[in-house]
Parts: structure tokens; sequence; C-alpha cells
């Protein structure tokens, strides 16, 4: 896909004397490549979260086993488990936005 060149404007892109729009006129060139960086960053937006929510699903698995194997005894797997399972609500509550309390503003 490739942006429209610059003299092929529409007559809906010209500006005409009773629009009373705030944004400035610009050429089809630029709005593709505004949209183009809109686009594209609410897509890895997108991606980053559901790395971000599997990754905090692994770390809560991972910190249910350890804290099944604290019960069998295991005095090591206290500390662990309870690190993993404090990074998967910190995970979880980064990757859906949600303020924690004692943590920035």
């Amino acid at each position: 896909m490739s942006p429209p060149s610059d003299d092929a404007a529409e007559t809906r892109d010209r500006p005409s004397d009773d629009d009373a729009g705030d944004a400035p006129a610009g050429d089809a060139s630029t709005r593709y490549w505004i949209v183009r960086k809109a686009v594209e960053d609410a897509l890895m937006n997108v991606f980053w979260t559901i790395v971000s929510l599997a990754l905090a699903v692994a770390l809560l698995w991972f910190g249910v086993i350890a804290a099944i194997g604290a019960i069998d005894g295991s005095l090591v797997m206290i500390p662990v488990a309870v690190a993993l399972l404090a990074l998967a609500v910190v995970t979880l509550a980064v990757a859906l936005e949600i303020p924690l309390p004692l943590v920035g503003d």
C-alpha cells in the first residue's frame, strides 16, 4: 500500500469557504501518514497488552505451583510463590492500566 500522490487531490479534500473546521487543511499524503502511524500505534498497544496478560497468567500459574510446593514442606518455595504471585498482580495491573495504591501519583 502506498500513500496517495500529492497531485491527485479530490474535491472533498479541498477546503471550502463555508468550512469552519478547527483542524488545518492538509494534503492527502500527510493525512495518510498520520492515520498509518495511529493505526500502527494502536495495533502495537493491543499486541503488547496481550503479551503482558500472557506473562501475568504464566506468573500466576507458576506462583500457584510454587505455593502448592510450599505446602509440601519446602521452605524455599514460600518466598518464590510470594514473589511470583506479586509479579503476576503487578503485571496484570500494568496490562489493564489499573492504578496501584502507594505507587505513582
